[in-house]
C-alpha cells in the first residue's frame, strides 16, 4: 500500500511542480511573462529597481549568469567590477543575473556589498530567469557570460571564469 502510494506521487509530483513553476507571480518578476519576451521582462535588481535587457540597447551588455554559492564565480567579481568601471564611459553594462538559487533579496544586498558590485544584479525565482537564459543561448555551468550587441543581439558566448585579459579582449573586440 505505501508502495503504491509512493509510485503515484512519484507521477504527480513532476506535474505538480510544473504547473507551480508556470503560475504568473513570483517575487522578483516585475512584468508579465505572458505579453513579453524574456528580454522584455522587468526584473528586480537587488536596489528593487526594475531593469529589462531591451532598456539597456544602445549599449553593449556583458550579462553574467552566476550564483553565490559558486567559487569560480565569485573569483571574477572583482574583474567584472573593474570592467564595468573601466569601460561604462564607452557604453559598457555589466549585469549579473543571480542563478539557480532561491531568491533572497536580504542576502544578495549583503553579497553585494560585500564584494563591491557596481552593477546591477538580476534576480528572481526559476521559473521567471530560465526563460531569459533560454533566449540568449542557455546556461550550462556556472559562471556563463554573454555579450549582446548595441542592438541586444549575442554576440559572444563563455561558460566558465573570466577575468582581466579575457574582458580585455573582448572589449577591444565588441566595444
Amino acid at each position: 500500500m505505501i508502495r503504491t502510494l509512493l509510485q503515484r506521487l512519484t507521477l504527480h509530483i513532476p506535474l505538480a511542480v510544473s504547473l507551480f513553476l508556470s503560475l504568473p507571480f513570483g517575487p522578483l518578476h516585475a512584468g508579465s511573462s505572458a505579453e513579453k519576451s524574456p528580454m522584455e521582462m522587468a526584473f528586480f535588481t537587488v536596489t528593487g529597481d526594475p531593469l529589462s535587457l531591451s532598456s539597456l540597447k544602445g549599449k553593449v551588455v556583458l550579462v553574467n549568469f552566476w550564483a553565490t554559492w559558486c567559487p569560480p564565480c565569485k573569483k571574477e567579481i572583482p574583474d567584472l567590477v573593474w570592467a564595468q568601471k573601466n569601460w561604462e564611459d564607452q557604453g559598457l553594462v555589466v549585469v549579473g543575473v543571480n542563478f539557480m538559487e532561491s531568491p533572497n533579496p536580504k542576502r544578495l544586498r549583503q553579497f553585494v556589498q560585500t564584494f563591491g558590485i557596481n552593477y546591477p544584479i538580476l534576480y528572481g525565482d526559476i521559473s521567471k530567469v530560465m526563460p531569459l537564459a533560454k533566449a540568449l543561448g542557455g546556461v550550462r555551468g556556472l559562471p556563463t557570460s554573454m555579450v549582446l550587441d548595441r542592438n541586444g543581439k549575442v554576440i559572444h558566448s563563455h561558460t566558465g571564469e573570466v577575468n582581466r585579459t579575457v574582458l580585455e579582449a573582448w572589449m577591444k573586440k565588441f566595444l
